[in-house]
């Protein structure tokens, strides 16, 4: 919804008449004469603008807000936005700027930004050097619903302070912040409208989260590797009970933290990888009735743990890449119906553990990778499973024999049988007469992919840095990437090759990036 006064984000414009730009300019805004259609006016305004200095208009602001704003957007596509041509878009009724990643974006940008006032819904700052001083303008933006400041090394407590007094907003990510510590989290206390609140990487807030005891809206926590998080900081959570969402990855979290979760009966997705959890923390999730996905990868779990999640039966997402899951701990996943994403990888599986998934006919990615015992009685015993899209048996024990059993598996793409005694000929007939869907060699034929499988960043061409380039013995070389924080590693045992066409199993996908292709 937009702010009373204002055209709706959604509004038929095509049906707005106004008036034509004319050749003459009145102390540098528009004169218009004579009705047109808007888009005819955006076109001619468009027109001048390009063709002109655009450091030549004093103002846009008498423009209707639908064009200034088109222009605007238009500049940034453009690369063409400076700090000396924002100016003219000073109180041009902006609802939306997008800067993130903007090259030059510091604290002298800030004033016209946040001039639009109670007309700015949404500012993406993310990248910029803005600083404290830099957002003491944002105070008159009392209608701002998101702010986006991930990577802004350079906002501290005393920054958080400028916005403690914006009540309409919904949603604040600060990714990636040093300065930040748990005193100035207090600032956050009045916020009560807060729906989704991002911390990832944020190594100085234990403490912290007792400020939000009193966001009861709060639906998204994003803790991702804040290393500092410990079981102490989990107290405040049962007060956030319409939380749906909450990410503790690479936090110190143990089993008697997960307490504090068992009251969260509107939690849909919790990743708990890289903690310190075990078997016996997971009885506090047994009530957690609406859970949809769940993410156990690198923890303490064993199979005598998995007997508390039998009842969760709308889980959708199970990632159990711990190493120690055999074929025990697969009896107490026959009641997951609905399961559309299952990883067990580098346990003790042998075919015998692979019949108690069988009858997971929802299932569209399986990656069972590293269990060596696994044979082609496993791919007999999952023929059944018709809706797979994404298959993962490497270095396990399948051979080309077993190829057969995956003929009815029309849908599936992704095909990952590395370090088995599988041929790249026998992929290929595979393909060929009976799987034309396969995507196992066609990224071989790219000379590069840019696929990101990390949940906030599923678009083609985001920004990896090559973390090592290995050979390969089949003539291909693999290359590990990772993001832009170099404390994100690739791990062992949970690498997925990106694809040219990524489908829905790619969304629930791990966090890892492999990408391969002929030198």
């Amino acid at each position: 919804m937009g702010v009373p006064g204002l055209l709706p984000r959604t509004s038929s414009v095509d049906a707005i008449t106004i008036s034509p730009p004319s050749p003459l300019e009145v102390k540098g805004c528009w004169r218009v004469v004579g009705p047109v259609s808007f888009w005819t006016m955006v076109r001619k305004l468009e027109g001048s603008v390009w063709t002109k200095r655009i450091d030549e208009y004093g103002t846009f602001s008498m423009l209707p807000g639908d064009i200034s704003r088109h222009i605007f957007d238009g500049l940034i596509h453009s690369k063409r936005l400076t700090r000396t041509n924002l100016e003219a878009f000073r109180g041009c009724d902006l609802q939306d700027i997008d800067l993130g990643e903007y090259s030059g974006v510091d604290d002298s940008w800030m004033e016209a930004i946040f001039s639009q006032g109670s007309t700015l819904l949404s500012a993406n700052l993310s990248g910029s050097d803005v600083t404290d001083s830099g957002l003491v303008h944002i105070k008159d933006c009392e209608n701002i619903q998101a702010l986006n400041f991930n990577f802004c090394e350079q906002i501290s407590d005393n920054g958080l302070n400028h916005i403690n007094g914006l009540s309409n907003l919904t949603t604040l990510s600060l990714k990636r912040n040093n300065n930040i510590t748990a005193q100035g989290m207090s600032a956050l206390s009045g916020l009560v409208n807060l729906l989704n609140l991002d911390f990832e990487r944020c190594p100085w807030i234990h403490g912290g989260l007792v400020h939000l005891r009193g966001l009861s809206k709060l639906r998204a926590l994003n803790l991702n590797c804040c290393n500092c998080i410990d079981d102490a900081d989990m107290e405040p959570l049962p007060g956030l009970i319409n939380l749906e969402s909450l990410n503790l990855d690479s936090c110190r979290i143990q089993d008697d933290g997960l307490v504090n979760l068992a009251g969260l009966h509107l939690l849909k997705c919790l990743e708990l990888s890289d903690t310190e959890v075990g078997s016996n923390g997971l009885r506090h999730l047994s009530g957690l009735m609406n859970l949809e996905r769940l993410n156990l990868s690198f923890t303490n779990i064993t199979d005598g743990g998995l007997k508390y999640l039998s009842g969760l039966s709308t889980l959708r997402s199970l990632n159990l890449d711990v190493g120690q899951i055999t074929n025990t701990g697969l009896e107490a996943l026959t009641n997951f119906k609905n399961l559309q994403s299952l990883e067990i990888c580098g346990g003790g599986l042998t075919d015998v553990g692979v019949a108690n998934i069988k009858d997971l006919q929802w299932l569209v990615l399986l990656n069972l990778s590293q269990n060596n015992d696994l044979t082609d009685v496993s791919l007999e015993l999952i023929t059944g499973l018709t809706q797979l899209i994404s298959l993962n048996l490497s270095n396990t024990g399948v051979t080309s024999a077993g190829l057969q059993h995956l003929k009815p598996l029309k849908k599936l793409k992704p095909l990952s049988l590395e370090l088995t005694k599988v041929t790249a000929n026998d992929i290929k007939r595979l393909q060929e007469n009976d799987l034309p869907n396969l995507l196992n060699d066609v990224y071989r034929q790219l000379k590069l992919v840019q696929f990101s499988l990390h949940p906030q960043h599923q678009t083609f061409g985001y920004k990896f840095s090559k973390k090592q380039e290995v050979g390969r013995s089949d003539g291909l070389s693999q290359v590990l990437y990772e993001d832009r924080n170099p404390s994100v590693f690739i791990r062992g045992g949970s690498v997925a090759n990106s694809v040219a066409d990524p489908g829905p199993a790619e969304s629930i996908m791990p966090n890892i990036l492999c990408l391969e292709y002929n030198k």
